[in-house]
């Protein structure tokens, strides 16, 4: 399957241009998981680590599935969503978990034939991984390659911060 991603480490208080941004570009945020199928709109920071964004204009596209009696899911791969799996800070025991950005460019349909996502979609995730990495510039620790780490959370490892991928 064909896909982007970006790990990173951010602290809490770094997420506010990445707030700024998805309002400026039009792209709402939504639990991935619901209790019933409204779409509610959320606040990245709100308790639900993974979040769904998505044009809001094509908010009504979503591909939503019924998991149980309670639970409703977004169907990550068919809909036009980049996943954001926010870094999650524990202040009592100093640790630092791995977030992350990923979308698909495109699925396999019932009919084994591969449909390549809006291009509207694809246009506004790859505006917004240009910006993110322009914006989170990677201050590239030898134990993390391959992951963006700010120079917040280099500083904040120097004073015993832990990071995991967990």
């Amino acid at each position: 399957m064909k896909s982007r991603q970006i790990n990173f480490f951010i602290m809490p208080d770094e997420w506010d241009a990445l707030e700024n941004y998805l309002i400026e570009n039009n792209l709402i945020s939504i639990a991935s998981t619901m209790a019933d199928a409204s779409l509610s709109v959320s606040s990245i920071r709100d308790n639900e680590l993974l979040k769904c964004l998505v044009l809001e204009k094509q908010k009504n596209a979503l591909d939503i599935k019924k998991i149980d009696a309670n639970t409703y899911s977004i169907n990550r791969n068919h809909s036009p969503v980049i996943e954001l799996r926010r870094s999650f800070y524990d202040t009592e025991q100093q640790l630092l978990r791995r977030g992350r950005l990923y979308y698909t460019k495109g699925f396999w349909n019932e009919a084994g034939e591969w449909k390549e996502k809006d291009a509207d979609f694809m246009e506004a995730a790859d505006k917004l991984f240009k910006w993110f990495r322009k914006t989170y510039k990677d201050s590239k620790m030898d134990d993390w390659k391959g992951i963006t780490v700010t120079q917040r959370v280099k500083d904040r490892v120097n004073e015993g911060l832990i990071l995991t991928q967990i």
